[in-house]
């Protein structure tokens, strides 16, 4: 679980570190700068979002299992008190 969590975070924290690094030492016009910027966090947050919802999903399924396992394991126990 905690390498799940930890892709989104250095995502994020890649994107930050690059979008500041992209305003340091931009060779444009702040203008154009900001437009660039702007565009490309619409883009990263796109992937924020789809990487969110797969997250939900793998999150989802895995709940789905164990719940299928502990139903499994207490028919099971019901049946060995038989």
């Amino acid at each position: 679980m905690k390498k799940t969590i930890a892709i989104p975070a250095a995502f994020i924290t890649g994107t930050v570190a690059g979008s500041t690094l992209g305003i340091l030492f931009a060779p444009h016009k702040g203008k154009i700068t900001r437009n660039k910027i702007k565009n490309q966090m619409e883009k990263e947050k796109e992937k924020v979002e789809e990487n969110i919802l797969k997250l939900e999903e793998q999150l989802l399924k895995a709940k789905r299992s164990a719940s299928e396992k502990a139903l499994s394991l207490r028919e099971e126990k019901f049946k060995n008190t038989e």
